[in-house]
C-alpha cells in the first residue's frame, strides 16, 4: 500500500475516533431530554419533536439513535433503574471500600439502612413523575415490566446479601421474602412521598423508614 494509502487509514482512523464521542454525546443529550419531557409532560404528551427541542438537534438525530419513542422509553427507563440502584447502595459500596482500604470497622447494620433509604428517597425526588409513569406502564406492557422487575430484583438480591450478612437471616426463602417486603414497603413508600409530599420532612422519613425496618428485621432490639 502506497504513502496515501497509508494516510488515508489513518484520516479515516481519525474521523472514526471523533464520530464516535460527537455520537455518544448526541444520544446522551436525547436520553437527558427525553428523561426531562416525560418527568414534566408524561410519556404520552411528550412529541419526539418535543425532544429534540430540548436535546438541542434535529428530528432526524433523534431517529438515528432511536427507532421510535417507544424504545426511548425504555432506555430512560433502564437508565433511571441504574440510577436508583447506584443512588441507594453506591454510597454503601463507598463506605465499606474506603473502611477497608482503612483497616476500619464495618458500619452497624442500621447506618447502611439508613445510607441506602436516604440515597433512595434523594433520588426519587429528581423525576418523581418519571418513575410513576414507569410503574404504571410496567403494570400495562410485559416488556416494561421486564426491566423494572429486573431492577427490583437486584434490589432485593443487595438487601437479601446485607440481611444474611448481618445475621438478621440465613440463606434461604426466608431471607429472600424477608428482602423483598423491606423493597416493595420502601419503594412503595418513597415513590408516594416524592410525588406527592407529605406531613413528614425528608430526615423525619428516612428515620421513621430505618426505623421500621430494623424492627422488622431485629424485633428484640431497642431503638
Amino acid at each position: 500500500m502506497g504513502a496515501k494509502g497509508n494516510k488515508g487509514l489513518v484520516l479515516l482512523g481519525r474521523l472514526g475516533k471523533t464520530i464516535q464521542p460527537r455520537a455518544h454525546k448526541t444520544r446522551r443529550a436525547i436520553l437527558e431530554a427525553a428523561r426531562e419531557c416525560f418527568n414534566d409532560e408524561s410519556y404520552d404528551r411528550t412529541s419526539i419533536k418535543e425532544i429534540a427541542v430540548r436535546a438541542e438537534v434535529s428530528v432526524g438525530a433523534i431517529y438515528e439513535h432511536f427507532k421510535d419513542k417507544r424504545t426511548l422509553l425504555k432506555e430512560v427507563g433502564q437508565m433511571e433503574a441504574h440510577r436508583l440502584h447506584e443512588d441507594a447502595f453506591g454510597p454503601f459500596r463507598s463506605a465499606l471500600a474506603a473502611m477497608d482500604a482503612d483497616g476500619g470497622r464495618q458500619p452497624r447494620v442500621e447506618q447502611i439502612v439508613r445510607l441506602a433509604i436516604r440515597g433512595t428517597v434523594e433520588s426519587h425526588r429528581r423525576y418523581p413523575r418519571l418513575l410513576a409513569e414507569l410503574v404504571d406502564i410496567a403494570y400495562r406492557d410485559r416488556e416494561f415490566f421486564a426491566f423494572v422487575e429486573e431492577a427490583t430484583e437486584e434490589a432485593v438480591t443487595f438487601v437479601k446479601g446485607l440481611l444474611v450478612i448481618f445475621g438478621a437471616h440465613k440463606p434461604g426463602p426466608q431471607a429472600d421474602r424477608a428482602a423483598r417486603i423491606l423493597v416493595m414497603m420502601c419503594e412503595s413508600t418513597i415513590r408516594k412521598f416524592a410525588l406527592y409530599g407529605d406531613a413528614l420532612s425528608e430526615d423525619e422519613l428516612v428515620e421513621e423508614l430505618t426505623t421500621i425496618v430494623m424492627r422488622y428485621l431485629f424485633p428484640d432490639r431497642s431503638y
